[in-house]
């Protein structure tokens, strides 16, 4: 039973030929999508008629809170003193400067900086520059 098996299934594929793509076919595809990307990244997201009522709705909301009474808010906000609001935020600055004079890097330390900086730059540059031409060869 299995020997008739396989022979019907060595006759079935040894008549069956290779399928093949007509030609042009890949180029033709490729042509395709890359049509179907230039119009999805042409197209804006949002029309100008919606980006105009987006803005006009943003507006007529602060409008509107600006015109509110928030009583809630008047006792909370005579409370805050502003004079020791400024002292707490210079002492801050205070405390970062002189962290950061504390720091001494010697020139070994600042080529590296330097140059790991630069590495990322040039990487990020030519990652830009090479996925945007991905298409166009």
């Amino acid at each position: 039973m299995k020997n008739q098996n396989n022979d019907i299934l060595k006759h079935l594929i040894s008549g069956s030929e290779l399928e093949k793509a007509p030609e042009g076919f890949t180029a033709s595809v490729m042509y395709k999508m890359e049509q179907e990307q230039t119009v999805a990244s042409s197209q804006a997201l949002l029309s100008p008629q919606h980006w105009l009522l987006i803005g006009l709705g943003l507006g007529v909301a602060v409008i509107v809170m600006l015109s509110m009474d928030f009583g809630f808010l008047t006792g909370f906000i005579k409370k805050i003193d502003y004079s020791e609001l400024s002292n707490t935020i210079s002492a801050s600055l205070i405390s970062i400067k002189s962290f950061f004079r504390q720091i001494a890097l010697n020139s070994n330390a600042l080529v590296i900086f330097g140059s790991l900086i630069l590495l990322v730059l040039f990487d990020r540059l030519l990652k830009k520059r090479f996925s945007l031409n991905l298409f166009s060869l």
